[in-house]
């Protein structure tokens, strides 16, 4: 079984998970990410600039009421072609909050707005990109992301940890996914593949195990 621990709760389990694993589901909150993308049909122009086009912002504008800058992070997310040039800008936390308050038409200001301030060109307002925006938070199959996290509580008490590190929630239920992975890679697509191979090896080799015969 896969998903976010927000939806494992949501599943009507025959027999019931365990209490322990229930409780540490109640206790394994997802982050808060929205994900801005602005979509050049001109291309990727800053690279005219000589620019990667990769952002990281620390203070500026726009901003909270206390301060904290309101984009942190963007990438360049331009196919190779270059056919389209895509700018995919994170938005994480209180920040993800208070974006997620403001109109669709605000966000975009804000964004073009950051955007024209970072590469100090107008064309990333006057090229008049589409905007895409997804909030993880909003999709009933995940409810947030990138990942689960524990907060204070969870890791400190042996049984919680325990339910956590046991792949096996019940007689051959396993749950596999980048939230459940202990080890490199939790929270990402390196954990997720581990935590799956993880899973079917057990799962493998429950089916190779003795089988009862007929009488």
């Amino acid at each position: 079984v896969t998903g976010s621990p927000a939806r494992m709760l949501g599943i009507d389990f025959s027999p019931p998970l365990r209490a322990t694993d229930a409780q540490l589901m109640q206790r394994f909150p997802l982050g808060a990410s929205v994900k801005l993308a602005a979509v050049y049909k001109q291309g990727p122009w800053w690279r005219d600039l000589g620019l990667q086009g990769d952002i990281l912002a620390a203070a500026g504008t726009p901003s909270l009421p206390d301060g904290t800058p309101l984009f942190v992070q963007c990438v360049d997310h331009s196919p190779f072609s270059r056919r389209l040039g895509v700018l995919a800008c994170f938005v994480e936390g209180k920040q993800n909050f208070h974006l997620t308050q403001l109109p669709l038409s605000e966000q975009r200001r804000l964004l073009l707005g950051f955007l024209r301030l970072s590469f100090n060109d107008s064309r990333a307002e006057t090229y008049e990109p589409q905007v895409v925006s997804h909030n993880w938070a909003d999709s009933p199959f995940t409810r947030g992301a990138y990942t689960g996290y524990l907060p204070p509580g969870v890791m400190s008490v042996p049984e919680l940890w325990a339910a956590f590190k046991a792949q096996e929630k019940l007689p051959n239920v396993f749950f596999a996914g980048s939230d459940y992975h202990d080890g490199f890679g939790n929270g990402y697509i390196e954990g997720a593949i581990r935590s799956g191979q993880q899973a079917a090896a057990l799962i493998h080799a429950r089916l190779q195990g003795p089988r009862l015969q007929p009488a």
